[in-house]
């Protein structure tokens, strides 16, 4: 398992982090939330293994996932990095 703490090409809020986790061929992506009662949420979306965890942080459809779920969670006005 890998954990990160940024999607896209911004930096995430410091009490969230996403991991991937390989599972029976399929790469799952976790978001981690400290406020909310320290929960790891299995996202609806897996990812071949042929997709690099770069690629499955910058996804449109896992960004827009999160964004619905959690609302904004990278870290306001910082310029991409």
């Amino acid at each position: 398992m890998a954990r990160y703490h940024s999607l896209g090409d911004r930096r995430l809020l410091h009490f969230y982090s996403i991991d991937i986790e390989e599972q029976e061929g399929t790469q799952v992506v976790y978001f981690n939330s400290s406020i909310h009662v320290n929960k790891n949420n299995r996202m609806s979306l897996s990812f071949s293994m042929a997709y690099r965890h770069d690629e499955i942080l910058r996804d449109r459809g896992l960004i827009r996932n999160i964004n619905e779920k959690y609302g904004k969670v990278t870290v306001p006005d910082e310029a991409p990095f």
